[in-house]
């Protein structure tokens, strides 16, 4: 698998997690956003980039004990964009979600 954000994979461990959250919400945002407007293109390479920052926040040692959790939460958002919403979250809840973090972090 060729990585997205080479530059940040190294060094994504010295994040802390607000921070981490801050950014997946970001990117999802942009997905979410290219989604509602019909751009399938930029929606699937969106998702794909927040499905990476996910994998490296669910590789990062620290969380070891969370894995579970942040699979599954890997899978809620997988699901937005493979219309399989098995979590029946809608992709405002997961924004405001992710607002939280971003506000936390100072991002």
């Amino acid at each position: 698998m060729n990585l997205i954000h080479k530059n940040l994979s190294s060094r994504w461990h010295c994040f802390t997690l607000p921070m981490q959250m801050a950014n997946i919400g970001s990117e999802l945002h942009r997905a979410i956003k290219f989604q509602k407007n019909g751009d399938k293109k930029d929606a699937k390479d969106a998702f794909e980039r927040t499905i990476e920052l996910i994998d490296f926040t669910i590789a990062d040692k620290r969380y070891k004990k969370r894995s579970r959790e942040l699979t599954i939460f890997r899978e809620a958002v997988a699901g937005l964009y493979a219309d399989n919403n098995q979590y029946k979250i809608s992709s405002e809840l997961i924004e405001n979600y992710f607002l939280n973090f971003a506000m936390y972090a100072g991002t």
